[in-house]
């Protein structure tokens, strides 16, 4: 199980926003949301990825693999 606070609050909204739901909101929607500016958001949800997908590789996960 991930810790809570692995994920910051800006971080844990980008990825509601933009990921999980059924209709993803513009980077312009959540920057005007989160008061930040587009680049920024890029830059959380980039960052975030990054976190989710290093998980997954030590849980075992193989992304290279060809099925």
């Amino acid at each position: 199980m991930i810790d809570q606070n692995y994920y910051s609050k800006n971080e844990k909204k980008v990825i509601l926003m933009r990921i999980l739901t059924d209709k993803p909101k513009t980077l312009g929607e959540c920057a005007k949301k989160l008061n930040l500016t587009r680049e920024r958001i890029r830059q959380i949800e980039a960052h975030s990825i990054r976190k989710m997908l290093s998980t997954l590789r030590r849980r075992g996960w193989d992304f290279n693999r060809k099925t």
